[in-house]
């Protein structure tokens, strides 16, 4: 078992090379020529791994707006574990996170994507080929695809997932000390969502803890109503309190953060917490794309 996983993962990180050889193997490509991916994203890991190495923590964003709170962006995802792996990263010769290394990182999130997709449908049973397939599909392919100018919004989508493999075995799983430890598993993985910053991500991810566990009641057999809603309730809470708590590190400064800040409209600007008028919006719910939520077209 432990041999096709690691299969998995040796495949998985080839096809991930071939699909993106273009910026990994050349210098004529550049994940970084867009004004989001270079100014943002690009600067703030950069900005993390510096704090790091000088032995402070990036709170405290001095180069933006004259000085503004750091943790308090959510997006900087300042909290991710994984970024605290660019400090042990050398600095290329010009004093800069080496945009080489940003982009095997790019690589190696949709890598762990990939694989924990490959997991998951191995849980329900399917072939080798299938779930390597369901993986390439998830990670190199669709939405997950188009987002490498926002890489807090892929390193959020990357978890979905292991937040479902976990979900799954908890709602499955008859001893209740296992179960406990697959839904504190699946609120880590939620929590993780949360602290890589991808905020949308992550509460669609919570819709979808949502809606298995109430499609689990329904589809896991008859008779056994009364515990099937028990076990699905206790998994559903657990699930995303543990991830509440996970990412309340990052969750309390937004939260705090969001009160002094303003979101850039048409024509001006709203408060945070403020309505936004349907006629501000650049991409409204039109009516033939009212028609692509029924029928897909």
């Amino acid at each position: 078992m432990r041999r096709i996983h690691l299969k998995a993962i040796a495949c998985l990180s080839l096809i991930g090379v071939l699909f993106y050889w273009k910026f990994l193997l050349t210098h004529q490509y550049s994940l970084l020529t867009g004004f989001e991916g270079a100014n943002q994203a690009y600067s703030w890991y950069g900005y993390i791994a510096r704090s790091i190495k000088e032995g402070s923590w990036p709170i405290w964003d001095p180069y933006t707006f004259s000085g503004r709170s750091f943790v308090g962006e959510m997006q900087t995802a300042a909290f991710y574990p994984i970024n605290f792996l660019l400090a042990a990263i050398p600095f290329n010769d010009r004093g800069l996170l080496s945009p080489g290394f940003y982009h095997w990182l790019y690589l190696a999130a949709h890598v762990l994507g990939a694989y924990f997709t490959f997991a998951l449908v191995r849980t329900f049973g399917l072939s080798v080929f299938a779930s390597l397939l369901s993986g390439i599909c998830f990670s190199f392919g669709g939405f997950m695809a188009r987002l490498g100018g926002w890489p807090h919004m892929f390193q959020s989508g990357i978890w979905l997932p292991l937040i479902c493999l976990f979900t799954v075995k908890a709602l499955n799983e008859v001893d209740s000390r296992r179960r406990l430890a697959y839904s504190v598993l699946g609120g880590l993985g939620l929590g993780l969502s949360i602290l890589a910053g991808g905020l949308h991500l992550a509460m669609m991810q919570a819709a979808v803890v949502t809606t298995m566990s109430i499609a689990f009641i329904f589809l896991a057999g008859k008779g056994r109503g009364r515990e099937l809603w028990k076990r699905s309730i206790l998994v559903f809470a657990v699930v995303l309190i543990i991830g509440t708590i996970s990412g309340a590190v990052q969750i309390l400064p937004s939260i705090e953060y969001s009160q002094l800040s303003f979101r850039s409209i048409t024509g001006g600007s709203v408060g945070a917490s403020d309505r936004i008028d349907y006629q501000q919006l650049n991409h409204g719910l039109f009516a033939n794309a009212l028609s692509g939520l029924v029928f897909g077209a």
